[in-house]
């Protein structure tokens, strides 16, 4: 999910001739924390993230229409972390690992200098996810605090009549996307191999792979659903939780569609 380059200065005004500053979230996809569930760790973060820059971005765009020209020119472009895969950095035991960083460069210094931040370990649920994007929201890539009144990014936050309704659809939604992770680790697998992972040769066509990949992740996702809407029934049919369940759907799916077109 690429996201644009910040130029600011020291203000937070963008210039051409300042450093750039760009903030990245990385979720380990070492042995050890994919197994533990780093690939749905993945997948539920860069969701959270993606409805996270959407409400800012629709929040960022009424306030630069609220300005004169002048005024304008000196808004930084946006404020969102890209969400990145990243290999072991040997804190396995305390697996999955996210890690903050942030990517510094000038215009004369044709290196990057990257920082790390801050940390996240055993990000195994639902809840440890919305917890980093919790605290991701809370700053900007300055390193200042940001505004976080955007609307809930998750159901859960919303819904109070039932505890055991909460759980029970974050480990559903949880179990999905370990499954979807692992239907697309097996899709980048047979394009390089070659086989089914049975040891098979497969002869079918590029195409068909990748749409029988895709019926798969979709069959994962509708059950994800499935749980989600059954939560909000449970909470009066909030029309609004109802939509972000479904943008939910959609972000995933195109996800995992980006993915298998990579695989």
């Amino acid at each position: 999910m690429p996201m644009p380059s910040i130029p600011l200065t020291d203000h937070g005004q963008q210039h051409s001739h300042q450093m750039t500053v760009v903030g990245v979230i990385e979720v380990c996809q070492g042995p050890d924390c994919t197994g533990l569930g780093g690939g749905a760790a993945l997948l539920e973060i860069e969701e959270l993230v993606a409805a996270q820059t959407t409400a800012d971005d629709a929040r960022r765009a009424q306030h630069q229409s609220q300005l004169n020209p002048q005024q304008q020119q000196h808004q930084p472009l946006s404020s969102s972390y890209r969400v990145v895969s990243g290999a072991c950095r040997n804190l396995c035991s305390v697996g999955p690992n996210v890690h903050l960083l942030r990517q510094v460069s000038t215009p004369s210094n044709t290196s990057t200098d990257t920082l790390l931040e801050e940390s996240f370990a055993a990000i195994k649920s639902v809840s440890a996810c919305q917890h980093v994007a919790r605290a991701i929201a809370s700053r900007g890539t300055t390193g200042e605090s940001a505004d976080t009144t955007t609307p809930a990014t998750d159901i859960a936050s919303s819904l109070q009549p039932s505890t055991l309704m909460i759980r029970r659809m974050q480990g559903i939604r949880w179990e999905c996307l370990r499954q979807v992770a692992r239907i697309l680790a097996k899709a980048a697998a047979q394009r390089k191999t070659g086989d089914n992972g049975g040891g098979a040769i497969v002869t079918e066509t590029t195409d068909t792979r990748k749409e029988r990949y895709r019926a798969l992740c979709h069959e994962q996702l509708v059950q994800m659903r499935a749980a989600e809407m059954a939560a909000v029934i449970n909470c009066n049919n909030n029309n609004k939780l109802r939509a972000r369940a479904e943008q939910r759907l959609q972000r995933l799916e195109q996800l995992a569609s980006r993915s298998i077109d990579q695989a």
